[in-house]
């Protein structure tokens, strides 16, 4: 490639990849190459527990002396996949593990800027959300309806508390990617007592997913109309 800056792709499986150098961002003569992942059954086990691996590819480059110089200009790689969600997580290899470096904002698009030749991993995340913000009493549980919006299954842990933040039910959660459907989370002893009371009030629905960001929405609890 030349100094004056050059942009330039590949393809690989259902993914492709476009990188944009800068004008002068890297000496005259500088050789940029784009590939796979060296060992990717090695990556795809550092992706953290409850995510799914998408896509990977890296980049490389060698100036006329040998060397990998940092670019004095951040370089951009933009990776393009049906797969990619908003929210997905963007990771950079290092000889620690995967490092997050950036967030997918488009379906389909993952977008992050370096400065040296890195190789990255983009990362599905589970989603999960609260539905009507309804919750009520079954026997000894209290059930809220959540949905799962990605092509990753959501599992975790739940919890449903007062406003002040007094526990009144938790557990733990299984719900299939891209499905609608109720959860139960046993009662603690104060949703026992409230669930007796059978007063309708406002409660608090915390969720955390494995490897996705907590969600929390304020619910009307009480008894099933």
């Amino acid at each position: 490639m030349d100094a004056a800056g050059a942009q330039f792709g590949t393809k690989a499986g259902g993914a492709s990849v476009s990188v944009s150098v800068p004008s002068g961002a890297l000496p005259s003569g500088t050789v940029v190459t784009i590939g796979t992942v060296a060992a990717p059954a090695v990556v795809r086990k550092r992706v953290p527990s409850g995510q799914v691996f998408v896509t990977s590819f890296s980049v490389t480059w060698e100036a006329p002396d040998g060397s990998s110089p940092p670019a004095s200009v951040p370089v951009t790689i933009t990776i393009t996949d049906p797969a990619i969600r908003p929210g997905d997580v963007i990771y950079m290899v290092t000889t620690k593990g995967l490092k997050a470096v950036g967030t997918a904002t488009r379906r389909g698009v993952a977008e992050v800027s370096f400065t040296t030749d890195p190789a990255f991993v983009v990362s599905a995340v589970p989603h999960i959300a609260v539905v009507a913000g309804k919750a009520s009493f079954a026997g000894e549980k209290i059930r809220v309806e959540v949905r799962c919006t990605t092509a990753v299954p959501c599992t975790g842990l739940g919890a449903v508390t007062t406003l002040r933040g007094a526990k009144l039910a938790g557990g733990h959660f299984a719900v299939r990617a891209g499905r609608t459907t109720w959860v139960s989370f046993k009662e603690t002893s104060a949703g026992a007592r409230i669930a007796r009371a059978g007063h309708r009030q406002r409660a608090l629905v915390k969720l955390l997913p494995k490897g996705g960001k907590p969600a929390r929405a304020k619910v009307w609890l009480g008894r099933p109309v």
